[in-house]
């Protein structure tokens, strides 16, 4: 690999982990989102709690069929 082609690989790599992919820890913000918006951090027991909601509304609900 030439020096110029391995900036590039890399540089495409670390902006797809940075700005592109969600991270596992930051649920559905990638790490980019996280360390310019410090209070989205906070949002993941949020996002826990509105899933387990909308889990118990549609265990809840009855689908009819038509």
């Amino acid at each position: 690999i030439h020096s110029n082609e391995f900036h590039k690989v890399i540089d495409f790599f670390a902006k797809d982990y940075d700005s592109v992919r969600p991270h596992y820890q930051h649920q559905i913000y990638t790490p980019n989102e996280v360390h310019f918006n410090p209070e989205l951090a906070n949002s993941k027991p949020q996002l826990e709690r509105i899933n387990k909601e909308r889990l118990k509304n549609n265990r809840n609900s009855c689908c009819k069929v038509a």
